[in-house]
């Protein structure tokens, strides 16, 4: 299940970003960790970087570090977790994360048992709970005087998945979500024999949510290989073998009309006429009291194209789900992206053959964010335009020895009924120095939630591989063209933006695999 993302379990950042207008908080950050600090140049304005320092000594590989609010304080905290079972909680002391709890997770008597550790809100406007998935059952810890109390309790009773393999005996698992938007988490358990959603009919007490039909299945796989090739002295050998292999892979939990709760796609790859293959969404609008209807709301069908990724909105704001997909040719030298836009009507059912309209631009990879960027209600996106020309020497030598690209980042705003305009709204000129195989590691860009506290999105460049560079809006969708923050990166850096201190502000976390490091900052809005 892969809740506001891309409907297709691939790299989603390198295809679409998705910025829902239900944002959801991002509560993991995955990495080999000691902390560590980087340089930070800060540009003249009202905003800076504030680096905090988080400790070091004991943090140790093969751990996930994991920014949520626990203990009910004012600020998130850092909640690490290792494959052993150790749990420690850092909280804000003064301008630095201290050591707040240690906690020592139960596992599984079973051999190959695990532990699946997640974190839910149970209350409204309480702080998250640290859950555990168990063979067994669900547990839960309470809280009491801002401590985690030392044994969990037992939430609800019934077999759960078991886990197999592997060194681990205690693995992360985000299986708590609000799906109806009431501020307390529902909760998604894959069960021995199958998938339930839960909702809390009064506190601490649940009762599973009717599912129009069961997501789990059963599939039966069998392998041939043959061992050695074909050999005029010796006899070819051939082996064979049955597997089983059971769970859910075809729903998605997904806004998909922009009420801000959470509807089921369910998905499929299904013959079509000629001779190709269809994907079909069949898609269950959520209805008051965390209800879906017995029949599919809406079903579209599109081609299939296994280059291609999918994604829904309402573009125009009738209350149907209207479709885009983004193909790319991967191609450096002659790149091209295109953008369709599928606009469903009223009709339950609809093969869309034809866009409403799409749009090419020269992209290498294919990036897209898609977003409310001006504050209107209407769904805006943004691509990029890499504008050297393979034609050109001086674009030739630019790229290949220097490794510097110019783009333009294009903003087109939604209209309604017309959707897109094909000029940008908006479209701010930046340089970028990186290797030519260095666009398949990481995004280049980001729009990432208001950091100075004007309501609009900001903009986060990776301008070369060492280096990430902040520009923050003017109060609308405007960017000034020297950058408001630039630090120093790893060239592995994978950054993370969540509001650490809630501050309303989006702060900033750098985590590197090869130094294992991880940085924090803080975004400060100056007087």
């Amino acid at each position: 299940m892969a809740p506001q993302r891309d409907m297709k379990s691939r790299n989603v950042w390198r295809m679409i970003y998705e910025y829902p207008f239900p944002c959801l908080t991002k509560r993991s950050l995955w990495g080999f960790l000691v902390a560590g600090l980087f340089n930070l140049a800060l540009a003249k304005g009202e905003f800076s970087l504030k680096p905090i320092e988080l400790p070091s000594s004991d943090l140790l590989p093969k751990q996930s570090l994991h920014p949520v609010n626990v203990l009910g304080g004012p600020e998130k905290e850092f909640v690490r977790i290792s494959e052993g079972g150790e749990l420690v909680i850092y909280a804000m002391e003064g301008e630095r994360y201290v050591v707040a709890q240690n906690l020592v997770l139960p596992t599984p008597r079973e051999a190959n048992g695990k532990t699946y550790v997640g974190f839910g809100r149970l209350r409204p406007n309480a702080p998250y709970s640290i859950l555990l998935l168990m063979p067994e059952g669900l547990y839960a810890y309470g809280l009491a005087e801002n401590r985690i109390e030392d044994s969990p309790k037992l939430l609800i009773k019934k077999p759960m998945i078991q886990g197999q393999g592997g060194e681990s005996s205690v693995q992360y698992f985000e299986f708590a979500l609000d799906l109806d938007a009431d501020g307390m988490d529902e909760l998604l358990l894959p069960e021995s024999e199958g998938f339930s959603i839960y909702r809390q009919t009064a506190p601490l007490k649940f009762e599973p949510v009717a599912l129009p039909k069961s997501p789990f299945a059963h599939e039966k796989i069998f392998n041939l290989r043959r061992q050695t090739p074909d050999d005029p002295v010796r006899v070819s050998a051939l082996s064979g073998w049955f597997s089983q292999r059971k769970g859910v892979d075809n729903l998605v939990l997904f806004d998909a009309n922009q009420d801000k709760k959470i509807d089921l796609v369910y998905t499929s790859i299904l013959p079509g006429g000629r001779g190709k293959q269809v994907e079909r969404y069949e898609i269950y609008y959520q209805q008051r009291g965390l209800r879906f209807p017995d029949s599919p709301s809406q079903v579209l069908e599109l081609d299939y194209d296994e280059r291609a990724y999918v994604t829904f909105r309402d573009f125009n704001r009738d209350g149907r789900t209207d479709a885009v997909v983004l193909t790319s040719n991967y191609d450096i030298v002659n790149p091209r992206t295109v953008i369709r836009f599928y606009l469903a009507g009223s009709k339950p059912y609809q093969f869309l053959s034809e866009p409403s309209d799409q749009l090419v631009t020269k992209d290498p990879i294919g990036l897209m964010a898609l977003g409310d960027f001006n504050g209107d209600g209407f769904c805006d996106f943004a691509t990029t335009f890499f504008s050297y020309q393979f034609g050109s020497a001086e674009d030739i030598a630019s790229l290949v020895v220097a490794n510097k690209v110019r783009f333009r980042l294009q903003f087109f705003l939604g209209k309604g009924g017309k959707v897109f305009s094909h000029q940008p709204d908006y479209a701010p000129q930046y340089t970028l120095n990186l290797k030519l195989d260095a666009y398949g590691g990481y995004q280049p860009f980001a729009l990432v939630e208001d950091m100075n506290g004007d309501g609009f999105m900001d903009l986060a460049i990776r301008s070369d591989e060492n280096k990430l560079t902040i520009y923050t809006s003017e109060g609308k969708l405007s960017y000034p063209r020297q950058p408001s923050a630039t630090i120093a990166v790893p060239s592995d850096a994978n950054m993370d933006f969540v509001d650490l201190n809630e501050d309303g502000l989006t702060d900033l976390v750098v985590s590197s695999l090869q130094k294992h490091s991880v940085s924090v900052y803080f975004s400060v809005k100056k007087p």
